[in-house]
């Protein structure tokens, strides 16, 4: 009987790297007609990660110059009061943009881009958006199923990415303590001692 396919680290391998039949197990693949096997064999993200970097950068590139990112901006800044709001609102970003792209390096960069200039006006010294945009984007990758670092954590475990997720404190305890120093103010950094 075969098992369940989707619940198995290929899966998450396949996502990433595309689908062959060697990944079955459980039955005959040699039974499988050659067209089928054509047909069902493909690339996953990976062979399509060309053409979605272009359009992204294309689409990061239009949404900056023609204003979108500070609207985007102004509507969440609405909400920041305190340094604990924008360290939160830092770390919802980075989370958001890990889940959307898979990818740890536009996770801290594109909200990096978006969050630098708040950090300079609300008199917090950069290496504090550094620290949070680390401490939520580059070490949540590794949760993520369709992640690069999801897939490899997984095949080189042999179980899938949810399975391991209870046991990676780390890679969300980040995250948790960046929120709570923000709100707390503990080791928070101001520009200049005469700030609010």
């Amino acid at each position: 009987m075969v098992d369940c396919f989707c619940r198995h680290p290929r899966f998450d391998a396949a996502l990433v790297i595309g689908f062959y039949v060697s990944m079955i197990t459980g039955m005959d693949i040699s039974a499988i007609p050659e067209e089928v096997v054509s047909l069902v064999t493909q690339g996953g993200m990976q062979s399509m990660t060309s053409v979605i970097l272009i359009a992204f950068s294309a689409f990061a590139g239009i949404i900056t110059k023609a204003g979108a990112l500070e609207v985007i901006m102004s509507a969440l800044l609405k909400f920041v009061k305190r340094t604990g709001d924008l360290i939160l609102s830092t770390v919802v970003s980075c989370i958001t943009m890990a889940l959307v792209t898979g990818n740890s390096y536009l996770s801290i960069i594109v909200p990096g881009d978006l969050f630098k200039e708040t950090y300079k006006k609300k008199n917090l010294h950069a290496k504090n958006l550094s620290r949070t945009l680390e401490d939520s984007g580059t070490v949540v990758v590794p949760l993520i199923p369709w992640s690069s670092a999801g897939v490899y954590m997984a095949g080189v475990l042999g179980v899938s990415t949810l399975s391991y997720a209870p046991w990676a404190i780390f890679c969300y305890l980040g995250f948790i303590f960046a929120i709570i120093l923000g709100y707390t103010g503990i080791g928070i950094t101001r520009i200049s001692k005469n700030a609010d």
